[in-house]
């Protein structure tokens, strides 16, 4: 049976500064899996306050990873700058974790970048719609969750910030290598579809 993911995701971009596309953009993110869903932005942005409402699938979804994040990796690849919003697939009666991850310059080494943080969340984000979004402006990165600040990400210096326009992207995508306590466990297709809605 082929894998089947599905993603239905309202997201919402407020405020923001734009660079000019360059032709009609190709279809959501590919991860190197190759099994995926999602949606890409029309046009890239420089800054602005992105966000989305997601109701995350109950069950297991280990393996599987529901995202909503900035990009410019088709223009560099292997060089690109990313900004991340990520839930790591999980095990029935286990919390979803949330992962934030800003990645600059093909580099997210965690000495010069802020890499990911992961966070526990004070909900069952399966139960509900929540909020989640980044507000990406010349000096800091903030992560929001429900309009609460999670985590902020300061401007130290061009090297160690994105400044080059991205586009908008959502995706479901199996990543069943890393996703769930290291790849411990992996992506079941016996529960699909996945789904974000």
């Amino acid at each position: 049976m082929a894998p089947i993911f599905s993603l239905s995701l309202a997201f919402v971009v407020v405020s923001s500064s734009n660079a000019y596309a360059q032709g009609p953009p190709s279809p959501g993110y590919s991860p190197s899996s190759g099994v995926s869903s999602g949606f890409k932005s029309v046009q890239p942005y420089r800054s602005g306050y992105f966000g989305v409402a997601i109701k995350l699938q109950p069950g297991y979804t280990a393996g599987v990873i529901t995202s909503f994040y900035l990009s410019n990796n088709e223009d560099h690849p292997g060089n690109h700058d990313e900004i991340d919003i990520e839930f790591l697939g999980t095990t029935p009666d286990q919390l979803y974790t949330l992962q934030t991850n800003v990645y600059i310059s093909g580099s997210g080494d965690g000495n010069i970048i802020g890499r990911e943080m992961k966070f526990h969340l004070w909900f069952d984000p399966t139960q509900d719609y929540h909020n989640y979004a980044a507000l990406w402006t010349p000096r800091d990165i903030i992560f929001f969750v429900d309009d609460v600040p999670i985590r902020r990400y300061t401007r130290k210096s061009e090297a160690t910030f994105p400044i080059r326009p991205m586009w908008v992207y959502g995706s479901i995508w199996d990543a069943s290598s890393w996703a769930t306590e290291n790849g411990r466990y992996k992506a079941d297709y016996n529960y699909q579809p996945f789904v974000g809605k």
